[in-house]
């Protein structure tokens, strides 16, 4: 469960590996598995596996969360800090959909001050996870609830 402490800014933001940000597009991002590493490793096998000639081959997709090996500090000063004091940890609002929640500025006084939904900005909205697994296009080796191999 993510920490108060880990609260980054949004100085260096693209290159974060570790902590939370707070956008008023996405809401909270965990940088530890935002980073796009394992979209980047995914998209190698796509590519290795159609320049292979073979009518089939194998994509393994894992995500991980990255190990911290020094105790994080914070920054005052910046209100970065204010969303998670008003609303308390994002743990309470865990997100099990494709749909970032917002949380108001607790120091507007003219909004309603209660996390919302809202869909993703259309430029996200270019990529779909896959649904179809009745096609046979796609077949999921193993299925227990932690990771699963899709032959294409």
């Amino acid at each position: 469960m993510s920490k108060r402490v880990e609260i980054k800014g949004n100085l260096n933001f693209d290159k974060l590996k570790f902590g939370l940000v707070y956008t008023e597009v996405l809401g909270w991002l965990d940088m530890g598995h935002a980073g796009g590493d394992d979209m980047a490793l995914l998209k190698q096998q796509f590519e290795a596996g159609e320049n292979s000639g073979n009518k089939r081959y194998s994509v393994i997709y894992t995500q991980n969360m990255r190990v911290r090996s020094k105790t994080l500090g914070w920054e005052g000063g910046t209100g970065k800090f204010t969303r998670w004091d008003y609303y308390g940890a994002i743990g309470g609002f865990k997100n099990n959909g494709f749909r970032p929640v917002l949380f108001p500025d607790p120091k507007d006084p003219y909004v309603k001050h209660e996390p919302y939904k809202v869909n993703l900005p259309h430029f996200m909205t270019w990529i779909h996870p896959w649904s179809d697994f009745t096609s046979g296009k796609v077949r999921v080796m193993t299925d227990n609830g932690t990771s699963f191999t899709l032959f294409l």
